[in-house]
């Protein structure tokens, strides 16, 4: 009987590397284990690989190819003694096993002491350590099946002249390949559509930890199979079907029957790869991913180098919720270590500030709901405003009450996929509806549950529509209903009483002055995008990774005459309309029985009062506490 693997104590800064021996046919997977000091450079071996894989299925049960994974035991030598290992990462090694030469690798599961908790959270801060001083990664998709390699050779066809052929039309960067009947006629069938998002819905591309594990590498290899995947290029195509999902839809359903909202999500997941891809080198600079942002943009674009980090680093945990982990808690910490690697953080005085704050964050033994309040504070208090509560509106389908946490209502629900916000845009749109409040300048408060803000309140709901839509204006948003299939059968007639209809009848031919207005300010925003940035940059930006959020239109009362705006789906009448300090949009908030404290519902787009309009009205302010 062969013994099993014993681990010997790992010293801190020290990895294991693990020498896959060469063979052939039925021989058993050897090798053995060797510890060296990461921290040295020079004792650390120039040439190892470092895998990435799922530990899980790499295919989900809604895959026409899913089989039962880990029903059969397997088990590799390590030093002669038996060491047990996933199914996954069996066929791996049975595929990158050479037959003559060993290879040194770096391998989660068989260089960290998964019994060892302790083991594992250090190893866990130096995994982007590992991920870059790896002289390649070696991604690992799962085995073959029968379509991959139609989707190979279709990203190959197509993928060639994706970034180019886009970039010459104005509007949607992504138009010419849109998925859609109408369009896809002499570039893409339906079939190759199909067979592509069956790739790109395995579950590495919406794993949490693979993200940081292909942007890190300058080199990486993939396998599916024995067959060689182009990630960049296959990445690419998911944010072009992400990007109508409502009208592409039907691709999610053909590759997930049944399944076709967890497709979007993880969609989203394999899009933010070719979001990120480029922005994380040296030569790109982490900041670049977040120039949408940046509300107020000199011509020079000299942009603080810190603000810009901390940008950058609330859209990498905004877009990680798309992705999928075992622990929650590593929603913030996986993106968090990702984003301090020593190529991305700013060598400057305020940054140093910070780092010791990062450091108690990343801190395993508190609970996930502490690190996601504690999160929540360090970005209101490092960028000294509230942009962060734009990402705390909670989803209209009930998918975060399946999981067993209890958030105040101002903290984002990281654990749970996010949806795009009114903050998104703001070089463009350059909201600041609190602008004469100045900066946010309350203090860190004793309670993290808790968070105080200066508010001014100048509405309450009247009246909201039942009717939901995708939408971040009141045209767009009527533009969604008038597209649903709602529009013939309810709102248009006569006797429907719902708001949206007296709104569409109320606008009449502004509707389609409106749309020509929002068409050519996305004309002249990809005109000026063209201008500034690469052709790589231009098309990542316009890569959707979240879906879009639903809205609900609602009015209310100001003076003499009704007004109108676009809230939350779970918001409600008698709501209250507000602004904050330090937050570029509105706000809706909901009265407690506990006198000033307030449940946050989530930002809202108010007709008139987007651009600090509430000045000149001089409403009192007052302090309030969100819960």
């Amino acid at each position: 009987m062969v013994p099993e693997y014993d681990y010997n104590p790992l010293p801190p800064g020290s990895i294991r590397l693990f020498t896959l021996q060469p063979g052939s046919g039925n021989a058993p997977i050897e090798g053995n284990l060797t510890t060296i000091l990461l921290s040295d450079r020079t004792a650390t071996p120039s040439e190892f690989k470092a895998l990435s894989y799922t530990w899980a299925n790499p295919l989900d049960e809604g895959n026409p190819f899913y089989k039962l994974y880990d029903t059969v035991q397997c088990y590799i030598l390590c030093d002669g003694k038996r060491m047990k290992v996933k199914e996954n990462l069996n066929d791996a090694l049975w595929q990158l096993r050479e037959l003559k030469d060993s290879s040194l690798l770096w391998i989660d599961a068989v260089c960290i002491n998964q019994t060892d908790d302790e083991e594992i959270d250090r190893q866990l801060k130096l995994m982007p350590r590992i991920y870059s001083d790896a002289s390649w990664v070696v991604i690992w998709l799962g085995k073959e099946d029968s379509l991959t390699y139609e989707a190979i050779q279709a990203i190959e066809k197509d993928g060639e002249s994706l970034t180019l052929r886009s970039m010459m039309r104005a509007g949607n960067a992504f138009s010419r390949f849109d998925c859609t009947t109408e369009s896809q006629s002499g570039y893409m069938t339906d079939r190759e559509w199909h067979v592509i998002a069956n790739l790109l819905l395995r579950t590495w591309f919406s794993r949490l930890w693979t993200l940081q594990e292909v942007l890190l590498p300058t080199r990486t290899t993939s396998f599916c199979g024995s067959r060689k995947v182009d990630i960049s290029r296959a990445v690419m195509f998911a944010g072009i079907m992400l990007r109508n999902n409502e009208k592409n839809r039907a691709i999610c359903e053909s590759a997930r029957p049944c399944h076709a909202e967890l497709a979007i999500r993880r969609l989203g997941a394999a899009a933010s790869v070719a979001a990120w891809i480029g922005c994380a080198w040296p030569s790109g600079g982490f900041g670049s991913r977040a120039f949408l942002r940046y509300h107020k943009i000199d011509r020079e674009l000299k942009i603080p180098r810190t603000f810009k980090w901390l940008v950058a680093l609330e859209l990498l945990v905004h877009e990680a919720r798309q992705r999928e982990c075992s622990k929650l808690k590593d929603k913030i910490i996986a993106p968090l270590a990702f984003a301090i690697h020593e190529q991305y953080v700013p060598d400057t005085a305020d940054f140093h500030c910070l780092e010791t704050d990062i450091q108690n964050i990343l801190d395993y033994s508190q609970s996930t709901e502490e690190l996601y309040c504690r999160f929540t504070h360090f970005m209101i208090s490092s960028m000294a405003n509230l942009d962060i509560l734009s990402r705390a509106h909670r989803n209209d389908d009930g998918q975060d009450r399946d999981l067993e946490l209890s958030l105040p209502s101002w903290v984002p629900p990281f654990h749970t996929a996010g949806s795009t916000s009114l903050i998104d845009d703001l070089l463009f749109t350059q909201y600041d509806a609190a602008k004469h409040l100045g900066r946010r300048c309350q203090g860190p408060s004793t309670d993290f549950l808790k968070l105080h803000v200066r508010a001014i309140f100048f509405g309450e709901i009247n009246q909201i529509s039942k009717y939901i839509a995708m939408g971040d204006t009141i045209v767009s948003w009527v533009s969604s209903v008038q597209n649903s299939p709602d529009y013939k059968t309810h709102i248009e007639k006569e006797s429907s009483r719902d708001i949206a209809s007296t709104v569409i009848q109320m606008l009449g031919d502004r509707i389609d002055q409106g749309r020509e207005i929002e068409t050519s300010a996305l004309e002249k925003r990809n005109e000026f995008l063209r201008a500034w940035l690469s052709v790589l940059s231009h098309t990542q930006l316009n890569i959707q990774v979240t879906k879009g959020t639903r809205r609900r239109l609602f009015c209310y009362y100001l003076g003499q005459g009704p007004l109108v705006g676009l809230a939350p789906a779970l918001a409600q009448e008698r709501d209250c309309i507000c602004i904050l300090q330090g937050a570029k949009v509105p706000f809706i908030v909901r009265w407690t029985e506990q006198p000033g404290r307030f449940w946050l519902v989530g930002e809202a787009f108010v007709e008139n009062f987007m651009y600090g309009e509430l000045q000149s009205l001089n409403f009192s302010e007052q302090d309030i506490v969100f819960i």
